[in-house]
């Protein structure tokens, strides 16, 4: 598929990257991050307020420091399980309460979309139906995936969500561009 005509994501929520902190602080690389990051940004994400609109150049600030500490894609991978876990699975958990027992990650993909809206301002999400257990999730728009971080980070935010419906998720990001990134999903 070719790229979507949608204005680039201006905004992220602070959520995002508060849980992303969390995850830097875990691994005991907080002054390593802080040193990385431009100094204009300290005070942003030092005193972030859940739920808050940041500017994108706060975002890709971060997770330009986050790409510097040079993560292995398996830390990225389980950052982005941990941040599912305090940003987007309360929200899965109340869509399975609603869809019931005969729930299947294809009763939640359609609505992720909404989602996005919850976590980005500008952008889009496009997910495409490739078989029976597979998908493919386009994220246009998005200066963020420039960042292998950033990618393998959703990626595993796509594996831990989606596993509350299934017994096991594959998830494998895609850089496409660096304003664009598609995730191949899997489950059993």
């Amino acid at each position: 598929m070719g790229e979507l005509a949608v204005p680039p994501a201006s905004h992220v929520r602070s959520t995002l990257l508060r849980s992303s902190m969390d995850a830097i602080e875990g691994l005991g690389l907080s002054e390593a991050y802080f040193d990385r990051l431009p100094p204009e940004h300290h005070a942003t994400v030092k005193e972030l307020v859940i739920g808050q609109w940041l500017t994108i150049d706060v975002a890709l600030a971060h997770y330009g420091a986050i790409e510097a500490l040079a993560l292995t894609s398996e830390q990225a991978f389980a950052n982005g399980r941990l941040v599912a876990d305090r940003v987007q699975n309360s929200y899965v958990g109340t869509v399975l309460k609603v869809l019931g027992t005969a729930a299947t990650p294809w009763s939640a993909l359609p609505r992720f979309p909404g989602v996005w809206t919850r976590l980005m301002q500008g952008g889009a999400p496009a997910v495409y139906r490739l078989g029976p257990k597979d998908a493919r999730v386009e994220a246009h728009g998005v200066p963020l995936a420039r960042y292998a971080y950033f990618r393998q980070g959703w990626a595993g935010m796509f594996a831990s969500s989606l596993e509350l419906l299934s017994r096991k998720v594959h998830c494998r990001p895609e850089a496409v561009s660096p304003v664009r990134v598609d995730f191949l999903i899997s489950w059993v």
